[in-house]
């Protein structure tokens, strides 16, 4: 059940780097070599909030009130942590994948903004 959400998480995470991306544009941002050091940020970002989503999900479905002493304790929990880094594992796998498709996107544009 996890990996689904954790699947949807990363789907998110991804549209929500491609979005950061387009409002860089709409809003006037120029496309140079360093923008895409500029992207990792929200890729991260989001990357996180999708992170600790799963944990307070994790806790939901285990009928645990969900408080920040919970939150820590599954992460000092060995059978736990285990089970949060692996979530985590998986999510940077998609995030990396999402950040580097962009990075062909944003090449391209970066070519036809020098080129024109």
């Amino acid at each position: 059940m996890l990996a689904i959400i954790w699947g949807y998480a990363a789907v998110f995470g991804m549209l929500i780097c491609y979005g950061a991306y387009q409002g860089y544009k709409l809003f006037g941002g120029v496309v140079t070599r360093l923008s895409k050091y500029l992207l990792i940020i929200p890729c991260l970002l989001a990357l996180l909030i999708a992170h600790i989503l799963v944990v307070i999900i994790m806790l939901y479905q285990a009928d645990v009130s969900i408080t920040l002493d919970n939150i820590m304790l599954v992460y000092s929990l060995s059978e736990t942590r285990k089970i949060a880094l692996q979530d985590l594992g998986i999510g940077i796998l998609f995030v990396g994948l999402g950040y580097f498709s962009l990075l062909g996107k944003m090449k391209l544009d970066y070519l036809q903004g020098v080129y024109r």
